[in-house]
């Protein structure tokens, strides 16, 4: 069974929130805890955009699994 690191999704994550357009990224993204927590590690839980730092935003949908999403 073939998986995809932690560490590669965070990147995934990234540039997800980073590229995609504003209309997706407002309707956010499921990730597990892991994920989340890597990224708020790694990242500060900040992203640069179009020459702006932006903090993304967390929902706790319960079971370890999140939303996040950019405002």
């Amino acid at each position: 069974m073939n998986t995809i690191s932690t560490e590669v999704q965070v990147k995934q994550l990234e540039s997800w929130l980073r590229l995609a357009d504003p209309e997706f990224t407002s309707k956010g993204m499921v990730v597990d805890a892991k994920v989340r927590r890597l990224f708020m590690v790694e990242l500060q839980n900040k992203i640069t955009k179009e020459g702006r730092v932006l903090t993304v935003e967390w929902k706790n949908l319960g079971g370890g699994v999140y939303r996040c999403f950019l405002l």
